[in-house]
């Protein structure tokens, strides 16, 4: 099994775990999330589980290593921006 989060190699790494909620502005029946789209935005994915965006109030949760320049802009992340 993997370590995800290892200490010992990455003492200065900074993990995010991001839930991505479906877009508040979303017609979700015309609409769907581009998860690559998403994953462009994060450095790199570590783990990740989708879900059915239409049963549920997320599309996904995603955990990965990020600068903390990244982080910043994640803090401001607009989900609505990843429906097409």
């Amino acid at each position: 099994m993997r370590k995800i989060f290892d200490t010992t190699k990455n003492k200065d790494a900074v993990y995010n775990f991001l839930i991505a909620y479906n877009g508040t502005k979303v017609d979700l029946s015309k609409k769907k999330p581009n998860i690559s789209k998403l994953k462009q935005e994060l450095g790199e994915v570590l783990n990740e589980t989708r879900f059915d965006y239409q049963k549920n109030l997320v599309f996904g949760i995603f955990t990965s290593k990020e600068t903390e320049e990244n982080m910043e802009k994640l803090k401001r992340i607009d989900f609505n921006d990843y429906f097409e």
